[in-house]
């Protein structure tokens, strides 16, 4: 039932527009209707024509603002990445300034203290207990008592 519902209500819609032409074809009213509908889509046609142009006027009216007033505003922002580039390039000439300049230097330096504080250190630390052997027990000591 749910799959011919639709061709039902097709099929009663298509009766109902039959009767309705039928009816309406022998009407003696049906040229002044006809006449209605013509002037009724004309002034629809009309007020579309009044709109579309309203809307090119817009349309052209939004251009130029945009013209007057974009172009400088791109303007700036070209001058201002061009700016943005400069501080960039000049910020990367310090960064390996200061990297080369500076901080080699100062690298080095702390590099030459800690060695010679690692040295320090080495030369002044407890000799570490040694076991006590004896000659008897060392294998690679010569007895002089044989």
């Amino acid at each position: 039932m749910k799959k011919a519902l639709p061709f039902l209500l097709a099929g009663g819609v298509l009766v109902l527009l039959i009767v309705v032409g039928v009816l309406l074809y022998h009407w003696t009213g049906l040229p002044r209707l006809r006449d209605l509908a013509l002037v009724f889509i004309a002034g629809l046609f009309a007020v579309a024509i009044l709109l579309l142009a309203a809307m090119v006027g817009v349309f052209l009216f939004v251009a130029l603002i945009i013209r007057d007033r974009l172009v400088p505003v791109l303007e700036e922002l070209t001058h201002t990445a061009g700016e943005l580039t400069q501080t960039a390039q000049r910020l990367k000439g310090t960064t390996e300034f200061v990297s080369e300049q500076v901080a080699t230097p100062i690298i080095s330096v702390a590099k030459t203290v800690a060695r010679m504080r690692a040295m320090a250190k080495a030369a002044t630390a407890p000799k570490p207990n040694a076991t006590s052997v004896t000659a008897a027990d060392d294998p690679f000591v010569l007895s002089h008592e044989a």
